[in-house]
């Protein structure tokens, strides 16, 4: 993640089934010590509020990716799309985008 500039990571399973997101502050946060040792699997299955994430595709529209982050309890979408580096986005800033007044 330092050498891509990352701040989050997709945790995918057996035939790239999204688990969860993490961000690289809460690994950093559980991982201080040399002598510990855990997966980002174990992680993700933690009570992590960035670890409930939904993928979407870029052109889906905002309004509509918010209530699906809502109605999956996602704090997260990860965005992918062929030929592109997927990214994140973070429901509080989607919301934030679509307040009266912006």
């Amino acid at each position: 993640m330092n050498r891509k500039n990352a701040l989050w990571v997709a945790v995918c399973g057996e035939g790239g089934r999204l688990l969860g997101l993490l961000r690289g502050e809460e690994i950093s946060e559980r991982v201080r010590a040399p002598e510990t040792f855990l997966t980002a699997g174990d992680l993700v299955v933690e009570d992590i509020p960035s670890a409930r994430a939904i993928r979407i595709s870029p052109g889906d529209e905002l309004g509509e990716v918010v209530l699906q982050m809502e109605m999956a309890g996602a704090d997260a979408a990860l965005v992918e799309s062929p030929g592109r580096p997927p990214g994140v986005l973070e429901r509080s800033r989607a919301e934030e985008s679509l307040a009266p007044g912006r």
